[in-house]
This record gives C-alpha cells, sequence and structure tokens, in this order.
C-alpha cells in the first residue's frame, strides 16, 4: 500500500498510537471526519483493505473518496458501495468474502490500531454515539445504490447517481441557478457502480445534453440545469430527500 504516514511520539508510550492513546487524546472528532492519529495520504487506485485480509486499524477518512468492491461471478470488478470523509473503515468489510477498499481519488485519512479504537468506543458513550451515526449513514447510502440498480433503467440511474453526486462532491452555484458538478469518479467507476459499460455512460451523457437536463462542460464537470427535472428522470425524489 503506497501512502505517507506521520505521527507524533511522546511520553505515553513507544510510537503515535501508544502515545495518543496513553494521553488520553485519541478522540474520534466525526463531526469534523478526523482522527486525531495518524495520518496516511493514498493516491488513485492505491488498496487501504485487501481482500480476505483482516483488519488491524480503524480509519476515518478525511478527504476524498474511496470504493468497495469485489468482482463478480462473470470476472467484472463490482462498487457495491462508496466510502464518504467522515466514514470509519473498521467493520466494512466484516463477514464478506472476496472484498476490498480502494481509492476512487486522492485520499487523506487518519489510522488508529484496532484494539485502541475499540478501547475508545467502549469508554466514550458520546463516540459511541457518533460511531454509529456514521454507520448508518453508510447503511443509507448502500440501500440508496442497491434500490438504484436493481430498480432503474440505465438512463435513470446515471440521472439518478448526478443527483446523489450533488449531495457528496464540489458544486458550484452560478447566478443562472445552475449547479456545476465537479465530478470526482473516473467513467470506469462509474459505470462499474451503475453495472453499465463506459461507452453508455458516454451515449446517455450526451443524450441528456441534447435533452437539456446537462451540459457537458469536460468530461469531469456537469452543469445540472434542474435538480429537480434531473431527480424525476432518475424517479429517485422520494429517496433523495430522505437522504441524509
Amino acid at each position: 500500500m503506497q501512502g505517507q504516514e506521520g505521527g507524533r511520539s511522546g511520553t505515553g508510550g513507544s510510537g503515535p498510537d501508544r502515545w495518543l492513546t496513553a494521553t488520553g487524546q485519541s478522540y474520534l472528532e466525526l463531526s469534523k471526519g478526523q482522527v486525531l492519529g495518524r495520518s496516511m495520504t493514498l493516491h488513485p487506485d492505491a488498496v487501504l483493505v485487501r481482500e480476505d485480509t483482516p483488519a488491524t486499524h480503524a480509519s476515518t477518512i478525511r478527504s476524498g473518496l474511496l470504493r468497495v468492491q469485489r468482482l463478480g461471478a462473470d470476472g467484472r470488478r463490482q462498487i457495491v458501495n462508496l466510502l464518504l470523509p467522515g466514514d470509519i473503515v473498521v467493520d466494512e468489510l466484516d463477514d464478506r468474502t472476496g472484498y476490498s477498499v480502494e481509492c476512487c481519488t486522492t485520499v487523506v485519512l487518519s489510522r488508529l490500531r484496532l484494539s485502541d479504537f475499540r478501547a475508545l468506543v467502549a469508554q466514550d458513550r458520546s463516540l459511541r454515539q457518533a460511531v454509529i451515526a456514521a454507520r448508518s449513514r453508510r447503511l443509507e447510502r448502500m440501500r440508496w445504490l442497491t434500490w438504484t440498480v436493481g430498480a432503474l433503467a440505465p438512463t435513470e440511474r446515471f440521472c439518478a447517481f448526478l443527483a446523489f453526486a450533488t449531495r457528496i462532491m464540489p458544486v458550484d452555484r452560478p447566478p443562472d441557478g445552475s449547479l456545476v458538478l465537479h465530478q470526482q469518479l473516473s467513467r470506469t467507476d462509474v459505470a462499474d457502480l451503475l453495472v453499465t459499460t463506459v461507452e453508455s455512460i458516454s451515449r446517455i451523457s450526451h443524450r441528456l445534453q441534447a435533452e437539456g437536463l446537462i451540459e457537458i462542460l469536460d468530461p469531469s464537470h456537469f452543469r445540472i440545469r434542474d435538480l429537480g427535472a434531473l431527480l424525476a428522470a432518475g424517479a429517485t425524489k422520494d429517496v433523495f430527500d430522505a437522504m441524509s
């Protein structure tokens, strides 16, 4: 795994994790999306958790996007969820065979040894509540994806994805009332997330542009002229409104 780690030692132990735990300063600040632990930067496609490998650390994502994935019976990659800033990567793969976690973008995260993390959770009620809330948001996201892939046609899936992306990716708001989405996933990731192909994504996006729903500014930037119309095209307004 490629990354850059930094830490701080002190009188409480021999390394960053020991020091933080011994001085009582190792605390998950989930509202800020960070852990006071070792900082690590990973680059796109770096592997954070390998398939069938037990977790040794708990990691909180400070910035960037990760994908939970596996290989299907046909040998094709399936992205089953996205992990976002504030998510904790610790039990995502429990009881799952063949799943891994990789970076979609450059990712900055903070890590604690799993034993230290569990000790902190056991000690602090507010931390336990924050962990439960983070897990609930992650499961909500997985339900959205499962419903989108299982119930919608490819064009509807892509419309639903663009609307969902306005919740998790940078968005500019020009004076004309449109939204300019900074789409951070590669086309391959989008295609595997929506169980379609890169070619289909290209055809669908150009058709939506011809219909006036979006404008393709460049491969990574889309102008969404009317979010409500996009949600209607994606048949996901109720689900979108209910999401955190």
